[in-house]
């Protein structure tokens, strides 16, 4: 699914919140992994996406709240395609 068809898929499927962010480590002067490391919990995140982020220096965070305020899925990934499309893959078998 291509990047908007995602973000349209995902705020039409959430009853609240959608949030997208790019490179948020950047603004605490953190390598990626210390940003990671530093109390994020991602819903998807493996070694090999992990070593991607790094090697990119990027990491794309999507939060989403599909039924309450009080509950989230966050995604990192690399790629902002990518993590959309796993965002949404998370959101369809979110219960």
């Amino acid at each position: 699914m291509n990047t908007i068809d995602a973000l349209k898929v995902l705020v039409d499927g959430c009853k609240c919140t959608v949030h997208v962010t790019i490179n948020q480590h950047r603004n605490y002067y953190e390598t990626v992994q210390e940003y990671i490391h530093g109390n994020h919990d991602f819903y998807n995140l493996s070694k090999g996406d992990l070593d991607a982020m790094i090697a990119a220096d990027t990491i794309v965070e999507v939060q989403f709240f599909k039924l309450t305020p009080n509950g989230s899925v966050s995604i990192a990934h690399h790629d902002l395609e990518a993590a959309l499309n796993q965002a949404v893959s998370a959101m369809e078998n979110y219960k």
